[in-house]
């Protein structure tokens, strides 16, 4: 949510009505098509940027100079601290990366400390499992790490993964005079129907050549976000780095502490001060969580 205002805006710029300001889990998979369009789009802009200036490799640099133009800041910092920390945790997951995982959790627990985090428990989410991770004896930890994701035919997935196939083939089977039983009796034959309709399948459509995705084409859209980029921040480094903190983008402030305190309260500003404390904070929720932890003296 803390990054909802620029995705609604650019939204807008490729007139994509179906990005909501609060989502449900029903509108991910659009939400999620979107931001890779944005994210692509951004960094190639950003790539463009550097080019006529200091190299995004020098990151401090970077990031001090983008900070002086707020608009240019917005892009920048969107990219830095959460779409290409979203990525890197899909892949993670994927691939079963848990250690890795773990230390998306703790640079994540900034941005869920902020007021217009997506889930109040995504705070408590960072700190136990990192716990978990951490705190765990062999041979549990390595149980712990080896089964962080789940195994899904091709790729890693989440725990909640199967848990959602599993409602909706309940749904899309068990259609009419639903009891307790029913349901019951479908979940324990699930694995012997699945492996059954696979084989069946096989047999049937053997005559034809396998599906192979086909990704949509993203690029009307990533050039509208980049022209658009271009008009309102410019296409210089020298430009998109002059000191301003002007709405360029036209982005709707209220969720960003309107037009009084705009740099104040601008995304990245509101996790520099939910950083604070944290120590103490991840200490009372271990406390709360996990009483039996005790913490070493000295």
């Amino acid at each position: 949510r803390i990054w909802a205002p620029l995705l609604m805006r650019l939204a807008a710029v490729v007139n994509n009505r179906q990005v909501k300001l609060d989502p449900t889990i029903v509108d991910f998979n659009t939400h999620e098509h979107f931001l890779r369009v944005v994210s692509q789009a951004c960094a190639e802009y950003v790539v463009e940027i550097a080019r006529t200036g200091t190299d995004y490799h020098a990151t401090t640099q970077f990031l001090a100079d983008a900070e002086r133009n707020l608009s240019f800041a917005y892009i920048v910092f969107f990219l830095y601290l959460f779409a290409f920390k979203y990525l890197d945790y899909k892949s993670a997951v994927r691939r079963n990366r848990s250690k890795h995982l773990d230390m998306l959790w703790r640079e994540n627990l900034c941005s869920t400390r902020t007021a217009k985090a997506n889930k109040t428990n995504y705070r408590q989410m960072s700190v136990i499992l990192v716990y978990w991770g951490t705190a765990l004896v062999e041979p549990l930890q390595t149980f712990f790490h080896n089964t962080r994701t789940i195994r899904w035919l091709h790729a890693h997935v989440g725990w909640d993964m199967p848990i959602e196939k599993l409602n909706a083939w309940i749904k899309q089977s068990v259609v009419s005079n639903i009891t307790r039983f029913q349901i019951i009796q479908f979940i324990r034959r699930l694995n012997f129907m699945q492996f059954v309709t696979r084989a069946v399948k096989s047999l049937v459509y053997w005559r034809r050549t396998h599906d192979t995705a086909t990704l949509k084409d993203i690029e009307a859209d990533k050039l509208l976000i980049k022209e658009f980029l271009r008009q309102f921040i410019g296409t210089t480094y020298a430009t998109v780095t002059q000191p301003s903190d002007a709405n360029l983008l036209s982005i709707d402030m209220t969720d960003w502490g309107g037009l009084r305190r705009p740099r104040q309260c601008a995304p990245f500003n509101q996790m520099r001060a939910a950083q604070g404390g944290y120590r103490d904070y991840v200490r009372r929720q271990l406390a709360k969580l996990c009483p039996w932890h005790h913490w070493l003296s000295g």
